[in-house]
């Protein structure tokens, strides 16, 4: 009894010694993270011919100017534009000079999409702009291709061999000064394999993704963009434009919040935005606006807009939170902790045990290897009988964009358990709707309802399926959770479906 008191009370010492560390640790911690690191962009865009097909109605231009304006005054940006040379290059420049920044912008509105692809040269002058990492930076190159090295018709006298050794070179090169790389990939028929992208990224502690809509890749970068200013994504929201004057509520959340960027893209022209009672900047281009806040009251805000008639915007609410109120560990004082030795005195003593009946031993043994069989048994064929059963239910909900006639878009909505539990095609489910678009390949993208009020989709097309930002390899059963977005394209026709699974 002695004992167990004694080095309870030394335990117990120790622990509250720990915790005491941990705390006066975590305070050093939070105060260092409190410090809002500045970032060095270099955007890395693949401007090749396919390009003109792929990025049709320039969405990453403009994407390339809204970062411009996303990032803080005292944040950097850098440009380069490559095919098969460096056609478009600006160095890293301090968005406080209002004339550098300006300039950049027309820089990026003057590119025009041509001639063949080398993203080793692109990643090498990338790398090479960015130069050494120096303290409180953070840096980072957003790549962004349509598909992999093409030098066939190139007049540059380049090789592919050379093109790799470039790219490994800037990967290195970047793997060591601390710059990540992210990577975006434009779904579409160049773009077969995206594990180069990933290995890129997975090098240089970036990430990696695939974006199938001009709606995704605004989420992208955002996402890319506020992990380094610890924002947080409070607002989605899709609106389909009428080309009539609309409004819509939003609320500002003031408690704790040091900034509110509302980024606002559209698919078409956006005419005019504003917003009533407004205390912040709003900076606007021809397809996206952005607003901003400072230190913002909590209130509530209405948005007026005017934009392309069939056009979809999309708005997103990123809020920057201050400082958290950092509460206090109150501990009370540990028993001192003695040096006495240790003196143990009456020990039970041991009664000698007798050794077990081996013919009982094995009985007992016998019995529960075939009570666990049979278990086993049982719960195979009850789950494979549960299997037999399952059902669809819940409903998908369809936007079909036609990219060809300047973003027009369809509604559809699919309501599951009016189709066969054995599964369903997406050919089957457009002739549901009684939508009759000539898309090819229909028939090889399957639903089947599964577990859980989840979906299984299997596919064998030659076209780009995505969850979310994930390729869905063909072949491969993927689960669909409630909630999640499948992104399918049709490159050759110029269209892309977005499907979205709610219960």
């Amino acid at each position: 009894m002695r004992l167990r008191k004694k080095y309870g009370r030394r335990i117990m010492g120790f622990i509250l010694c720990i915790l005491l560390c941990l705390n006066h640790k975590t305070d050093m911690v939070m105060a260092a993270e409190k410090t809002e690191k500045e970032i060095d962009i270099v955007f890395a865009l693949d401007i090749s011919g396919s390009m003109k097909k792929t990025d049709e109605n320039r969405t990453a231009i403009e994407a390339i100017k809204m970062m411009i304006d996303i990032c803080d005054e005292n944040d950097r940006i850098g440009l380069v534009a490559y095919n098969d040379t460096i056609a478009y290059s600006f160095e890293l420049t301090n968005l406080s000079e209002q004339q550098q920044s300006q300039q950049l912008k027309n820089m990026v509105d003057a590119i025009e999409y041509g001639g063949e692809t080398d993203i080793g040269l692109g990643m090498k002058r990338a790398v090479e702009m960015l130069g050494i990492q120096e303290e409180n930076r953070e840096k980072l190159v957003i790549l962004l291709s349509d598909g992999k090295t093409d030098l066939e018709q190139s007049t540059t006298g380049r090789t592919l061999e050379q093109s790799e050794e470039d790219l490994n070179q800037a990967v290195a090169q970047a793997e060591r000064q601390s710059i990540a790389v992210h990577t975006i990939g434009f779904a579409n028929e160049y773009l077969e394999d995206t594990d180069y992208l990933a290995i890129i990224s997975a090098n240089t502690q970036g990430t990696t993704h695939i974006a199938a809509s001009p709606l995704q890749l605004n989420q992208i970068i955002n996402q890319i963009i506020y992990s380094y200013k610890e924002g947080q994504n409070t607002l989605t929201k899709v609106i389909d434009i009428s080309g009539e004057l609309q409004e819509e509520q939003i609320e500002l959340k003031g408690e704790n919040t040091k900034k509110v960027y509302l980024n606002i893209l559209c698919t078409g022209e956006l005419y005019q935005i504003q917003a009533e009672n407004n205390a912040g900047e709003i900076l606007q281009s021809q397809k996206y606006a952005i607003m901003k806040w400072n230190d913002p009251q909590e209130t509530s805000l209405k948005l007026t807009f005017q934009g392309s008639p069939g056009a979809k915007m999309i708005l997103n609410m990123i809020e920057v939170r201050g400082d958290e109120p950092t509460p206090i560990l109150s501990l009370a004082p540990s028993p001192p902790i003695t040096k006495e030795p240790v003196i143990v005195t009456d020990l039970p003593v041991q009664e000698e045990k007798s050794a077990p009946n081996i013919g009982i031993v094995v009985l007992i043994i016998f019995c529960a290897t075939v009570g666990c069989m049979l278990g086993i048994v049982y719960l195979f064929f009850k789950k494979d009988k549960k299997q037999n059963y399952l059902q669809f239910e819940g409903q998908l909900s369809g936007e079909f964009i036609d990219l060809k006639s300047k973003n027009e878009s369809v509604s559809l909505v699919w309501q599951l358990k009016e189709y066969p539990d054995e599964g369903v095609t997406l050919k089957e489910l457009f002739h549901g709707a009684d939508f009759r678009e000539d898309l090819p390949e229909l028939d090889r993208l399957c639903f089947y309802p599964y577990k859980n009020h989840q979906l299984l989709l299997v596919h064998c097309m030659e076209g780009g399926v995505f969850l979310g930002e994930e390729n869905i390899f063909p072949n491969k059963p993927t689960r669909i959770h409630v909630g999640d977005t499948v992104y399918v394209s049709f490159a050759e026709n110029s269209s892309e479906l977005e499907l979205k699974y709610t219960l």
